[in-house]
């Protein structure tokens, strides 16, 4: 303000400045300029990575500008302190050589007048804006890396929500519009429809047509449609036909028969105490037939579930509660000489066979077997496990070849179940 006040001889005031502050630009978007400009990573593609508008650890924002026939070159940058604007040209407004654009002979100028200046003055950095959140991803920022959209595999449509997570596929699409087709410019954040006509957007989008081409880039558009495979119509049924509900179950052997449809057919039926997984069926009429041999699997009242799927992960469930009254858990037995895989003579026999037992408690003998050709001749019979040890002498020599032992355990409730089996070679 050049004139403050005015009097007259007398000294009254005729005239007087009266400040008056306006807003001449929103705060956050005075921010996001300063983020914007404050970028040098975006950028560096142009300038490089270490560039005249980058002053080491200060932040600083900075923009070039370069008129036709390079007559006018132009750099200007500033910290939240300091502003500087450096104009390079001929008085004469003859053109300067190609290339004298305003990062190329401008930046050094005010990059040097910048370090100078500043020296080792504290460091001063700018408020970071708001983040941006609307309901349009190119206002977000999502389309510069491409549209990103969960996606069903199966029938490449959009993911909803009886879409399986199993299905649910994220892709991105490299977007073929310019920001003219996804938003009105007189409306960018509201619901009016983007125009997507007229000779300006038509120039746009050809422009983006072109750059894509040169850059052998593909242009998709992502789905419109949604996931039309995965409906309630298409999800299989399943009825658990036995046991009933409320069975009690004493005994680990657990079976169940149930009927299943579905419009693409069932390809396999999952079936779960509570939530632990006891069996997978995959061959029709999909029969429960398995050994409850889980810890978890306690006596008590459980949830029995059955659950089919289709070729696509549809799901239909089916769901009784059962009364386990389980007898203990089957022992394990582990091998530990000889070792699974061991090459003997038959000067190594007799030979004692020895094992480590869990639950042994619960066990009342163990039968050992030599299996060959899928025929099985006896070994010895043990009823004696001290500290969960099993010593079993193998007295008969065998004959030269391969051949698996395996031990038979029965225990006291009568359940009787096979150990892994140990692989041997006789010479």
């Amino acid at each position: 303000v050049a004139i403050l006040e005015v009097r007259d001889k007398d000294g009254n005031v005729l005239e007087e400045y009266e400040r008056v502050e306006r807003k001449v630009l929103e705060t956050e978007v005075a921010r996001q300029i300063n983020n914007v400009l404050t970028d040098n990573a975006a950028r560096a593609y142009i300038f490089g990575e270490n560039n005249y508008l980058t002053l080491g650890g200060r932040p600083v924002a900075a923009k070039t500008g370069s008129t036709n026939d390079y007559r006018d070159a132009w750099t200007i940058g500033y910290t939240p302190s300091l502003a500087v604007g450096v104009w390079v040209g001929n008085n004469n407004n003859n053109p300067m050589r190609r290339g004298a654009a305003g990062g190329v002979v401008a930046a050094p100028i005010w990059n040097t007048f910048m370090r100078r200046v500043l020296g080792d003055t504290p460091v001063e950095s700018f408020r970071a804006p708001a983040p941006i959140e609307t309901d349009k991803p190119v206002l977000n920022g999502s389309i510069a890396g491409g549209v990103k959209v969960k996606v069903d595999r199966a029938s490449g449509k959009l993911a909803t929500n009886l879409t399986p997570e199993s299905m649910v596929e994220e892709r991105t699409y490299q977007s073929g519009h310019s920001i003219l087709y996804f938003i009105n410019p007189e409306d960018p954040l509201g619901n009016a429809a983007p125009i997507q006509s007229g000779k300006q957007f038509e120039r746009w989008e050809q422009a983006i047509v072109n750059w894509a081409e040169r850059q052998e880039i593909t242009l998709e558009q992502p789905p419109t449609e949604f996931d039309d495979v995965h409906v309630s119509a298409n999800q299989p049924r399943v009825t658990i036909l036995n046991p009933g509900s409320g069975a009690t179950i004493s005994q680990r052997a657990l079976t169940a028969n149930v009927q299943t449809s579905a419009p693409r057919g069932v390809v396999r039926v999952e079936y779960y105490i509570d939530n632990i997984l006891i069996a997978n069926v995959t061959q029709s009429p999909f029969d429960l037939a398995v050994t409850l041999q889980d810890p978890r699997v306690q006596t008590g009242s459980r949830s029995f579930r059955a659950v089919a799927y289709d070729d696509v992960e549809n799901a239909g469930q089916s769901s009784i509660t059962l009364q386990f009254n389980l007898p203990a858990l089957p022992s394990a037995l582990t091998w530990t000489k000889p070792v699974s895989g061991t090459t003997l003579s038959q000067a190594d026999f007799p030979l004692t066979l020895e094992a480590n037992l869990s639950n042994f408690e619960n066990i009342n003998r163990v039968d050992l077997i030599m299996r060959r050709d899928n025929q099985d001749s006896y070994i010895n019979t043990i009823r004696q496990f001290s500290g969960g040890r099993l010593l079993g002498q193998w007295s008969q020599t065998p004959t030269v070849g391969v051949l698996q032992v395996v031990a038979k355990i029965i225990n006291k409730d009568g359940f009787q179940y096979e150990s892994e089996p140990l692989d041997l070679i006789v010479n």
